[in-house]
């Protein structure tokens, strides 16, 4: 009986449960398939402008510091229109006359007071001399004696420029046509042509522009002096040593 009872269990088991409720089935993944997952998009970066580099413009000093070893014989203030045009000077300069001749220094300042720089100076009276040569703060002068009044400048070469490069730079003056600038009257349209010379030790480069007027140029060791005056230009470097 027992053993009739074990058969008839294990005939329902394999063959009547399946035939009602069918296989117990499992699915499982193929072997070697690979499980891609989406991925998340990139961070966008944002793009950073690359910075615009600029060239500072000149600083003008807090205070003028003349050149002279020797003050002037007297110092005057001069305010200058923004954007100065070639023959500004007239307007700034007095021209006067003296029986005693004698130096004057004039300093010169914007409207809005701040010091007069060096390239705005050289870019209103000479263009091709490269302001970027020189010191911010320029020494203007102006010699008067009986016959009127001739202005001048001194100029300093920056710490670090080659004097050599600076002096070859310069000599450019002397193919300008703006040399008549310098003059508070209008000298001769035409001029001679240059010429080597000393005043007081100092080698010069002047050219002569008619009767009364002659443009000198020199250097008193990294100064630049240039003077629409023979004898001004000596007095000026002799104040400058």
């Amino acid at each position: 009986v027992i053993i009739l009872v074990l058969g008839l269990g294990a005939l329902g088991y394999f063959f009547v449960y399946p035939a009602f409720f069918g296989e117990k089935t499992t699915t499982e993944p193929e072997a070697g398939t690979p499980v891609t997952l989406p991925q998340a998009p990139a961070a966008a970066v944002p793009e950073i402008p690359a910075p615009v580099v600029e060239n500072p413009a000149p600083q003008a000093p807090a205070a003028h510091a003349s050149l002279f070893k020797t003050p002037a014989d007297e110092t005057v203030s001069a305010n200058v229109p923004n954007a100065p045009g070639a023959t500004f000077l007239r307007n700034v300069i007095q021209n006067e006359t003296s029986g005693t001749p004698k130096l004057k220094e004039v300093v010169l300042t914007n409207d809005d007071g701040s010091m007069l720089v060096s390239s705005e100076l050289l870019s209103a009276l000479f263009p091709s001399l490269g302001a970027g040569s020189f010191e911010n703060d320029p020494t203007v002068f102006s010699y008067t004696a009986q016959n009127g009044s001739y202005p001048g400048l001194a100029l300093k070469v920056k710490s670090g420029v080659n004097i050599e490069d600076a002096k070859s730079a310069v000599s450019q003056i002397e193919s300008s046509s703006g040399i008549v600038s310098l003059f508070l009257t209008n000298p001769p349209a035409s001029s001679g042509a240059w010429k080597s010379g000393t005043a007081d030790g100092i080698a010069t480069q002047y050219v002569v522009l008619g009767s009364g007027f002659a443009l000198n140029y020199g250097w008193v060791g990294d100064v630049l002096v240039i003077s629409a005056s023979y004898d001004g230009f000596k007095e000026a470097t002799r104040r400058l040593r």
